[in-house]
């Protein structure tokens, strides 16, 4: 008996710790964020409390104030950029969807180092709204430099501007919360590297590690006060060029690459909203190896280890979103190669010509609207510092539909440039209609775009390949709809998975031809406004929200251009519980079933639509 107890208490225990490092590898944020997002208390509780976020104009502060405006909450922008800031205004207008009136969102111009004015600045808040409920510090820079090369002049100013600044303004909030007997809250922006030393980044290392420990202690001497501790990891945004040197006055100057890995803005400030909601005290957001890291802090000589084992470079390419590069360069395997890329005026394949452009691709684009097609190329130019002239990409406009001319756009792309070394089918519409509503014609007309036209131009160019004897690639951008049946898109997981038949076939006949199938889940695009419904000739007409839960179509097309120079068979990309979803599908379809009957059809749209 005792031994049975004991087998149950280990068994039980290594579940628990098996489940804990799932989701530290997994989740995007801590464990109790996590759980607050689905279970705790919703952002519209926040709807009409007054919110002052400072370093409003651009990056976590901008999306943060998108994010609240949505849910009604009553906003105090603030920051340098006046004008900037006036743009940030009229976008949370409209994301309000009526929930706001201009009345609701003041914009004030500020500069955090000027202490003197900060109590002013209060009591035109106080003026304005008559009262605050929470305040975000979330105005500062980060540092890029060596340890020993850091003038001490840098340390005072960078902890002027994210320590001292952020206390005293957050000074001033805790004594009106006390002075009006009101529960405030005051939360602060951090950083992972408050919670954990990184290379290259001393002083700002040290600033946030300060802000916490300032943080921790106003939460142990006024337990009343709500305090939030949130701590981004990497991000897109433009905090690098701003971003301290080691010399006074120096800036970082570089920007973040759309083939990092990072978080997106957007994600980061809708986690940032759930912990305000929720008034959690500490929390932290980041992808891939973070949250991994930060539990491991749990275990002191663990984490030391394995520290250790990394070594700084290791941490600075982690920090630098660097820790996960494709094994074959991009700039080495497709620099010089011809790709043609339909579907490139927008969204994924937009984004996929400008990060092969970057790296000296020639591209071929092609969709049905030509000026757009202009706009890209424009860009790819610009995206690619020299490598690429005009002549070397390609816009013809084109409709997919127009199978009798395929033939033709495919000469006219041979006559360019002699050759054509990849075919990428990006073209298509999804869809959102109700299985049993769908008009046959529908069907037949998302097959028609989404299969036919696909297949057709795609045998146009293996025959070209076979007559020219060479080792050519076929694409296509099939979808996550053709791995595992998600709700109300019946017409399109059809489509997919008919795609994925045809060119898995295309792959069995041919060992010799390339073949890849790239599955991206919910990314931002346009994808829902020319979504296909239930009747012919209806778009959806929709669009995602900055708030929604999705892969940015940047992140989206580095990873695509990764599939086509490691000329890999089939792959997906998604966040959290996309991958998940799809490993238990494929390798445990017993276990699938019983997920998605748990899961349900409402669990399953929320996981397609990002809520």
């Amino acid at each position: 008996m005792i031994f049975l107890i004991l087998s149950l208490i280990t068994i039980i225990t290594g579940l628990y710790y098996l489940l804990n490092l799932i989701l530290w590898i997994s989740l995007d944020c801590d464990i109790e964020l996590f759980i607050k997002s689905k279970f705790g208390k919703k952002l519209s509780s926040l709807s009409g409390k007054v919110v002052w976020i400072t370093g409003a104009s651009s990056g976590i502060g901008q999306s943060l104030a998108h994010t609240l405006a949505t849910h009604g909450v009553k906003l105090v922008l603030t920051a340098r950029r006046v004008a900037e800031l006036e743009k940030v205004k009229e976008q949370c207008l409209t994301f309000s969807g009526g929930k706001l009136k201009e009345k609701d969102i003041l914009t004030m111009q500020m500069d955090m180092l000027q202490l003197e004015r900060h109590e002013e600045y209060f009591g035109r808040v106080i003026e304005h709204f008559g009262t605050l409920d929470i305040l975000v510090n979330n105005a500062g820079r980060s540092q890029r430099a060596a340890w020993q090369d850091i003038d001490l002049s840098v340390d005072r100013a960078l902890f002027d501007l994210d320590v001292f600044s952020a206390i005293n303004l957050s000074r001033i909030a805790v004594r009106y919360f006390l002075d009006k007997g009101i529960n405030g809250h005051i939360a602060v922006n951090s950083s992972i590297a408050g919670l954990m030393a990184i290379p290259n980044s001393a002083t700002y290392v040290a600033a946030k590690h300060a802000i916490n420990g300032y943080m921790h202690a106003l939460k142990l001497e006024h337990p009343y006060i709500k305090t939030t501790i949130f701590c981004a990891g990497p991000t897109f945004s433009e905090f690098l060029h701003e971003a301290f040197t080691n010399k006074i006055g120096e800036k970082y100057g570089q920007s973040v690459k759309s083939s990092d890995k990072r978080l997106t803005a957007e994600r980061c400030a809708e986690l940032f909203s759930v912990a305000l909601a929720n008034g959690t005290n500490l929390n932290w957001a980041g992808c891939f190896p973070f949250s991994f890291l930060l539990y491991l802090k749990y275990y002191p000589n663990l984490y030391n280890f394995v520290i250790q084992l990394m070594g700084s470079k290791t941490l600075y390419k982690i920090r630098d979103s660097k820790c996960c590069r494709q094994s074959t360069s991009l700039e080495t395997s497709l620099s010089g190669t011809v790709v043609w890329i339909t579907g490139a005026s927008s969204g994924i394949g937009k984004q996929l010509a400008i990060e092969l452009a970057k790296n000296g691709v020639k591209l071929v684009l092609t969709a049905r609207r030509g000026a757009e097609l202009e706009n890209v190329k424009r860009e790819c130019l610009t995206q690619a510092g020299g490598k690429l002239q005009p002549i070397d990409i390609l816009v013809m406009q084109m409709d997919m539909l127009e199978i009798s001319r395929h033939q033709q756009f495919f000469d006219h792309v041979l006559q360019h440039f002699g050759r054509l070394d990849i075919l990428v089918n990006n073209a298509g519409r999804s869809q959102r209609a109700s299985w049993e509503e769908i008009s046959l014609k529908v069907d037949q007309d998302l097959f028609q775009l989404d299969v036919f036209s696909v297949v057709n131009l795609s045998r146009i160019a293996v025959r070209y390949f076979k007559g020219a004897n060479v080792r050519g690639h076929v694409a296509v951008t099939s979808s996550t709809a053709g791995l595992i049946p998600v709700p109300n898109s019946a017409s399109y997981t059809a489509a997919k998975y008919s795609i994925h038949g045809y060119f898995g076939a295309l792959q069995t006949e041919n060992p010799g031809l390339d073949v890849t199938i790239f599955c991206p889940g919910p990314t931002f695009s346009e994808f829902l406004q020319e979504a296909f419904t239930d009747r012919e000739g209806a778009k959806y007409g929709e669009s995602v929200k900055p708030t929604d839960k999705r892969m940015t179509a940047e992140r989206c097309a580095h990873l695509y251009a990764v599939a086509l120079a490691n000329k890999l068979h089939i792959n997906w990309v998604g966040l959290f519980p996309v991958s998940l979803l799809l490993y238990v599908s494929l390798y445990f379809p017993n276990i699938r079933v019983l997920v998605i009957k748990y899961i349900g059809i409402g669990g399953l749209k929320k996981i397609r639509d990002s809520n």
